[in-house]
């Protein structure tokens, strides 16, 4: 083992070689060797201490020497952080290896000394080099938001901490505090235990006009006679939400006079503002798709899936899509299914939903892909295998 007075000679020698600290927004250059050395030397003075005096002084003095030496670079990753939260943690490690800082000259001393240091080398290797990013992750987030539904974070989908570290590079805990920033700053939104792009709430207030809507569309339809009660049990099922948006539609149908005034759903008999919507999807010149019950059960079940954990897709990928579920309705609706069926409310309704447009927006699109798959699922269960058809 080393001699107390070969330990103080090398602790001598370090402190008069100690770099001084760079200028203010200059990074150290960091030798990942030395970071290395450092820490199995705070691990090794820990490991092999005795409570003798030399001993005590001298592994005080060789962890003094590690925190000097790096105390600069975790200084300029300070500056560097993108939140004052970061900016706080680094503050306290580097009070907590303040080589200046009187300490005991005892075991504990040492003990306590050596946890600061380890702790502050490894918070320095595992931190990204000071002004190796270009942008800082608040920045970055912000301008992957700005992408709209081109980019990795479109309105009306949660902002997902581990689909955000994959994306930028960025550890959990520097996540964590750029969100913390924009939620600060106003720019992300926060509703229930959720994070989400800016957009997002007005998406969520906007469901309910929606819903009015496309119950008018299918009052045109004939899907709801006049004078009928709604199904209120399933409507939420039907477009694909919880109650209070369908609550909220409701409401809104009774201020414009389209249901009765009472809490019954009843459609007035004569709806004001009703006109002829879609009927069904357009006859293509070529042959409906073969029926294929696996292959449509996967787009149906895929098509809810994805917007019941609000899963993103670029817009192609959900015009795509789309344009699948309108196939597989031109099939049910033209050939699958008996003819003398085609008045009841199941294929009314998927008739209906099948001849509208794809709205704009991903989330608009998205929720429109769930509705029809929502109303071809009943069509599907209903229609026999091909070949015990007659």
């Amino acid at each position: 083992m080393t001699t107390p007075q070969t330990t103080r000679s090398a602790h001598t020698r370090t402190d008069t070689t100690t770099p001084p600290a760079p200028p203010s927004g200059t990074a150290p250059v960091m030798n990942v060797e030395r970071l290395r050395a450092d820490q199995g030397l705070a691990m090794r003075v820990v490991r092999q201490l005795h409570p003798a005096p030399g001993e005590v002084d001298s592994g005080l003095g060789l962890l003094r020497a590690a925190a000097r030496r790096w105390i600069p670079h975790a200084r300029t990753l300070m500056d560097a952080a993108g939140t004052p939260a970061e900016r706080q943690r680094w503050r306290a490690r580097i009070q907590r290896a303040d080589p200046g800082r009187a300490r005991l000259r005892t075991v504990s001393g040492v003990v306590e000394l050596a946890g600061a240091v380890g702790e502050l080398l490894r918070a320095i290797q595992a931190a990204p080099l000071a002004g190796a990013a270009a942008v800082r992750l608040t920045d970055w987030i912000r301008a992957s938001c700005a992408r709209g539904d081109e980019g990795p974070f479109p309105p009306g989908f949660k902002i997902r901490t581990a689909a955000l570290e994959q994306a930028c590079g960025r550890s959990r805990q520097e996540v964590r505090d750029a969100i913390d920033a924009l939620l600060g700053d106003g720019f992300l939104e926060r509703y229930g235990d959720g994070v989400f792009p800016p957009g997002s709430r007005a998406l969520r207030e906007a469901r309910p006009a929606h819903i009015a809507a496309r119950i008018r569309q299918q009052a045109a339809a004939r899907v709801h006679p006049a004078g009928r009660m709604l199904p209120n049990d399933s409507l939420a099922r039907v477009f694909v939400v919880d109650v209070p948006p369908v609550r909220g539609a409701a409401r809104l149908l009774r201020e414009q006079g389209f249901l009765t005034p009472d809490r019954l759903l009843r459609i007035t008999p004569d709806p004001p503002g009703t006109h002829p919507a879609g009927t069904g999807p357009p006859t293509p010149a070529e042959p409906p798709a073969p029926f294929h019950r696996a292959e449509f059960t996967r787009v149906l079940h895929t098509a809810g899936r994805d917007w019941r954990y609000r899963t993103p897709g670029t817009p192609a990928a959900v015009e795509g899509r789309w344009t699948k579920l309108q196939g597989i309705a031109r099939t049910l609706l033209t050939t699958a299914l008996p003819h003398a069926d085609g008045h009841r409310r199941p294929f009314v309704r998927a008739r209906e939903a099948a001849g509208l447009p794809l709205p704009e927006g991903v989330w608009w699109a998205l929720w429109h892909n769930a509705c029809l798959a929502a109303a071809l699922r009943p069509l599907l269960d209903l229609v026999p295998e091909p070949e015990n058809q007659p």
